[in-house]
């Protein structure tokens, strides 16, 4: 397994009724490589928490669709998700928070990673649902450098 440490920027736009929404992290973590899958890992800060958030990137070859790559977004902290975009493929997660757990539909229309050990780019495209109403359009793109030392 080959691992480095990088910086990872995340850099969301959401569309919620009209209204877009962007988000926007940088953090410090690491990339592993194995077996064809790609993985980034960081800490984030927790909206309205004080703790940090554990955040594991997986991109994989899919399983479930006819080649091209899967997305898999774990977060453990005062929040945890387990968020699955499989292209062309609807896909459940819930979010367990202080005050409850929370269910969303995840509907993905492209997942994407290209580069390698210089710059990684990644981009999610789905839609969230709540009980089948559309909460939100998304575009995720993830952009990863590595970076020397500690």
């Amino acid at each position: 397994m080959e691992q480095m440490l990088c910086t990872v920027r995340v850099l969301g736009f959401m569309n919620h009724e009209g209204t877009e929404e962007k988000i926007e992290t940088v953090s410090d973590g690491f990339v592993r490589i194995k077996d064809g899958t790609t993985e980034f890992v960081y800490k984030e800060n927790a909206e309205d928490f004080q703790e940090e958030v554990r955040v594991k990137i997986t991109f994989s070859e899919s399983k479930a669709s006819l080649g091209g790559p899967e997305c898999r977004i774990v977060k453990k902290g005062p929040v945890d998700s387990d968020m699955l975009f499989i292209p062309g493929n609807d896909t459940y997660c819930t979010y367990q928070t202080p005050f409850g757990e929370l269910g969303f539909e995840i509907r993905t229309s492209g997942v994407d990673l290209t580069g390698e050990k210089d710059l990684w780019e990644g981009c999610l495209k789905y839609s969230l649902y709540s009980a089948g109403s559309l909460i939100s359009e998304a575009e995720v793109w993830i952009f990863v450098t590595p970076r020397q030392g500690f």
